[in-house]
């Protein structure tokens, strides 16, 4: 592969940098002196001399002459590798700190012990020096506290005011706390920005990245989304939350109960078959009650004795006030017709409660006509407008796309972007509760979500997630945090902390109920198949009753025949 390349591509002397670090690690300290400076001519040819990667060949090109026993040339390629940091990487720089302790190590090493001691307290002034954290209002995850001074307020703070950790709260907030002050023990203060950052010409970005790769700022901890086109400006440290792009819009209105209506079966074929399974059970008790063996074959408590026949007017209030749950005042001796008089007390049972169930169930989740349920429904229609925020990472997400639904979404958003792009999440959530179902808004799950759980209580997420996406801390390219921060983000993910802030900010202080906060499938309702099994039940111990009345008839006929006889 590196043939392919040119003689004097960077790559080539990153090539001879690595075999440097490897015979130097072998010993043979000579071919590594060698090897690194074949490393420092080729890219020398392609880079300026104060980038800070002309810097890191020379950081191993004193560590050579250091394991060699030449400190005199250790100490001065560590000296070229702070002229080259300082105007590169800051003065404030960690790096810059790591040279003072090499040389403090070389100073030692040359018994100058009073420069030691002064080389290393420059080092560790450079540890200590408070550290600024840009990041942006939005919530959960940064927001001013409620409680603070009344003076200080989200409208009065501009792009590169600087706040006290103290001032505000949310996700971020708690974040960056555990990280900065209890993991990495270094003061910070938080740089307020208010954009994420997108590329605005080749080379020059804005917000965040743009303030990460000034080097105004130190990290960012923020809903910051990690793309390809940032991580070649900006390093990312592991996602501490991971979500997709997805759609908010505001819930429709509920539709009118009807009157009555709501109390009938539903669907309309359980009623008329629970209708047909009462005249059927009633008049196949009437037959019964006709052919039982028994001579007495219904007590009446009117009377107060027996009646031996059944009519089938007396059939069907049987049934009826069996089904109503009332007083029998008729009630069968027969074995055949008690099964059947407990088939149907079990069915109608059975039927009531479904009722009831379905009752409640219209009571308490109002159907809502919604006009869309997928993103495709959504592309399709041209009613609804729907955008997202101006140069973030979901609008170049539809983009770039080359699905076709995607780049028809952002054909349409490009042709009316006038009304349909927005600042913030902010802005675009309060334009979906203006807008009274005419517009939607394409953004970061997390913030939907958050926005669910938020009075008026009048917005729904709608449909699954588009793409998976991630929130990462970012750093500038070489920054002396990057391993830091990577080691802490996968150390709070392991041990739950990161799920239990989740949970601290989204989900404890919900102002919602959770009916229609988040999008769901629509419920299955009971239907005939469904409950077939029900009539299978009654049909079953109907026949079984009838073959017991057939049983109970030929014993009679036999007993009559003996007697006769």
């Amino acid at each position: 592969m590196l043939s392919e390349l040119f003689l004097d591509h960077e790559n080539i002397g990153s090539y001879y940098q690595n075999r440097g670090i490897l015979t130097n690690v072998q010993g043979d300290y000579d071919k590594s002196i060698e090897l690194e400076q074949k490393a420092l001519e080729l890219k020398l040819k392609r880079l300026n001399p104060d980038d800070p990667r002309i810097g890191g060949v020379f950081c191993n090109i004193s560590s050579i002459y250091c394991n060699k026993g030449d400190y005199q040339k250790a100490l001065e390629a560590c000296n070229k590798v702070l002229i080259i940091y300082k105007p590169t990487l800051g003065d404030d720089n960690l790096k810059i700190g790591g040279c003072y302790q090499n040389e403090a190590t070389f100073r030692h090493l040359f018994l100058d012990y009073w420069f030691c001691i002064h080389t290393n307290r420059r080092k560790y002034s450079k540890y200590n020096r408070t550290r600024l954290v840009v990041t942006i209002f939005e919530e959960p995850f940064m927001m001013l506290k409620k409680n603070r001074n009344k003076t200080v307020n989200e409208t009065s703070i501009s792009r590169g005011d600087i706040l006290d950790p103290s001032l505000v709260e949310g996700y971020c907030a708690d974040l960056a706390y555990i990280i900065c002050h209890d993991k990495l023990k270094l003061p910070y203060k938080f740089l307020i920005e208010t954009k994420y950052g997108s590329e605005i010409e080749k080379g020059v970005w804005n917000g965040i990245i743009g303030t990460l790769i000034n080097r105004e700022a130190d990290l960012s901890i923020a809903p910051l989304t990690i793309t390809g086109a940032r991580e070649k400006v900006v390093d990312f440290s592991k996602s501490f939350i991971d979500f997709g792009i997805s759609i908010i819009i505001r819930k429709p209105k509920q539709q009118k109960c009807r009157t009555f209506l709501s109390m009938l079966p539903r669907p309309i074929e359980i009623g008329i078959f629970a209708i047909i399974s009462y005249i059927v059970v009633r008049i196949f008790s009437f037959f019964i009650s006709r052919s039982s063996s028994y001579l007495c074959r219904f007590e009446s408590k009117i009377d107060g004795g027996r009646q031996d026949k059944l009519s089938i007017q007396d059939a069907l209030f049987l049934s009826l006030s069996v089904f109503m749950h009332q007083n029998v005042d008729l009630l069968p001796r027969s074995l055949s017709g008690r099964m059947a008089a407990r088939a149907w007390l079990c069915f109608s049972l059975i039927i009531v409660l479904l009722c009831a169930i379905n009752f409640i169930v219209f009571l308490t989740y109002e159907k809502s006509v919604r006009p869309i349920e997928t993103i495709e429904d959504l592309a399709k229609q041209t009613e609804i407008r729907y955008g997202t925020i101006r140069n973030s990472s979901t609008m170049t997400f539809f983009n770039k796309s080359t699905f076709t639904t995607f780049k028809h979404m952002w054909n349409f958003m490009e042709q009316h972007k006038d009304d349909v792009f927005v600042a913030s999440n902010r802005e675009g959530i309060e334009k979906v509760r203006r807008s009274k179902g005419t517009f939607a808004f394409l953004t970061e799950s997390t913030f939907i979500d958050y926005a669910n759980k938020r009075v008026p209580c009048d917005t729904m997420r709608i449909g699954e997630n588009l793409n998976t996406k991630d929130f990462g801390i970012a750093t500038p390219l070489g920054s002396d945090l990057r391993e830091a921060i990577h080691t802490v983000v996968l150390e709070l993910k392991e041990n739950g902390f990161l799920e239990r802030l989740k949970q601290k900010w989204y989900y404890e202080r919900s102002e919602c109920t959770t009916i229609g906060a988040e999008y769901s499938k629509p419920t299955t309702q009971f239907n005939l198949v469904n409950v077939v099994s029900i009539f299978y039940i009654v049909i079953m111990v109907l026949g079984i009753a009838m073959v017991i009345t057939i049983l109970e008839f030929l014993l009679k006929a036999k007993i009559r025949s003996n007697r006769l006889n």
